[in-house]
C-alpha cells in the first residue's frame, strides 16, 4: 500500500488513479536535496516524497510542492511548496524539522530573500498534504469529475449526506488564505469526494462513479472532465 501520511489519506488515494512504484523520487535525489540544504528533512515529508512526490496531479494541479531539488531556506523557513499565483509560499521553520508532524507556516513573496514573516497556515504538515490532495483532486487532478449547475442548498446538503459520510479537514478550503483555526468538510465514499460550498464540485476516480453522483443527486453538469 503506498504510503499512508493522514487519516483522511485512504480515501484521498482512491479518488486519485492507483499509485505505481515510480510515482515517488528515488532516496538519493532527496538525500542529495538535505545535502544541498545543509538540513535534514522531515521524515513525514521525506516518505511523502519516496511515494507521491512525482505525481503532479496530486501534487502540482493547482498549487506546486516543490520538487526536492528546489527546496530554499529563507527567513528561517524551508519552502517546499508555493501557490497558484506565485503570491505566498509555505515552509516548514527550520527549529521544526525533527519533528514528527511539524506545523507549516505561510508568507507572502517579497524582494528580499531574508525578509519573509511567516503566519501559521497548518498545526501539521499532514493537514497541509490533505490539503493540497484534496483541492488537487478537485482541481481536475482526480481522472473524472465535475462542477454542476445546481447550488449548494440546504435540500441538496441533506440529500447528500443521505449517501455520502462527512470529512473534516483542519484546513481552509483550496483558494483560501492559510487559517490554521479553519475547517474544510467535504463529503465522500471510495473513489469520491464532494465539496458542496456554494458550487458543488465532484471528484471521481471513475465515469461510472461521476456519472452515479449526478443520478443520486439528480444533478446536470456545468463542466465536466
Amino acid at each position: 500500500m503506498a504510503f499512508q501520511w493522514s487519516s483522511h489519506a485512504a480515501h484521498i488515494q482512491s479518488v486519485f488513479s492507483p499509485w505505481q512504484e515510480q510515482d515517488g523520487y528515488p532516496l538519493a535525489i532527496i538525500e542529495a536535496a538535505e545535502q544541498a540544504l545543509g538540513l535534514p528533512l522531515p521524515a513525514l515529508l521525506k516518505n511523502f516524497y519516496l511515494a507521491w512526490g512525482r505525481r503532479t496531479d496530486l501534487t502540482r494541479t493547482r498549487e506546486t510542492m516543490l520538487n526536492p531539488d528546489q527546496l530554499t531556506v529563507r527567513s528561517g523557513g524551508v519552502i517546499f511548496a508555493e501557490e497558484n499565483q506565485a503570491v505566498y509560499v509555505w515552509a516548514i521553520p527550520c527549529t521544526a524539522l525533527h519533528s514528527t508532524n511539524p506545523p507549516v507556516y505561510a508568507a507572502e513573496l517579497t524582494a528580499e530573500p531574508d525578509d519573509l514573516h511567516w503566519t501559521p497556515s497548518h498545526r501539521h504538515l499532514s493537514d497541509f498534504l490533505d490539503y493540497v490532495a484534496y483541492g488537487h483532486a478537485l482541481a481536475h487532478g482526480a481522472p473524472h469529475g465535475g462542477v454542476a449547475h445546481e447550488r449548494c442548498t440546504d435540500a441538496l446538503q441533506n440529500l447528500i449526506v443521505q449517501y455520502w459520510h462527512p470529512s473534516e479537514i483542519a484546513s481552509v478550503q483550496m483558494g483560501f488564505l492559510p487559517d490554521p483555526a479553519a475547517r474544510w468538510v467535504v463529503h465522500g465514499g471510495p473513489g469520491v469526494v464532494l465539496d458542496c460550498e456554494g458550487e458543488l464540485w465532484v471528484a471521481t476516480r471513475t465515469v461510472a462513479l461521476r456519472e452515479m453522483v449526478r443520478e443520486r443527486l439528480h444533478l446536470t453538469w456545468k463542466t465536466m472532465w
